[in-house]
């Protein structure tokens, strides 16, 4: 994401220490909800410990999941105020390599959501 993010003007952090990677199981998910509020809360209680504010969660879904797509949003936009990206990992890969077209769109998205300019109008 940080290279192809690079491409299209954004500056995403290749530091580990500004990435959290949290992993849970679609059988978690599906047997407590509550278990994706808590996922959240420990993503957010990591990066305030490190003095640093959660600006972005990114969640990468391995198919289709309305239900959880919809607490995600839920919780991020109107719950906690964190920016949200969701995309499944079919549509990132094109075979066994990232597709960087789909990856590029996804940060021009990403980019608009923090309050980014994607494009400027040439003046006349």
């Amino acid at each position: 994401f940080s290279n192809v993010g690079k491409e299209v003007g954004m500056n995403i952090s290749k530091q580990r220490e500004d990435v959290l990677r949290i992993t849970g199981t679609m059988r978690q998910a599906e047997d407590m909800a509550g278990s994706i509020e808590e996922k959240i809360k420990q993503a957010i209680k990591h990066f305030e410990a490190e003095n640093k504010k959660l600006e972005l969660m990114l969640i990468i879904f391995p198919f289709k999941a309305g239900f959880l797509y919809d607490k995600i949003k839920q919780l991020g936009d109107m719950k906690y105020n964190i920016t949200t990206q969701c995309c499944l990992k079919t549509v990132l890969y094109k075979g066994d390599s990232l597709n960087k077209q789909v990856v590029g769109n996804i940060c021009l998205k990403i980019n608009a959501k923090l309050g980014g300019i994607n494009h400027i109008l040439a003046p006349k």
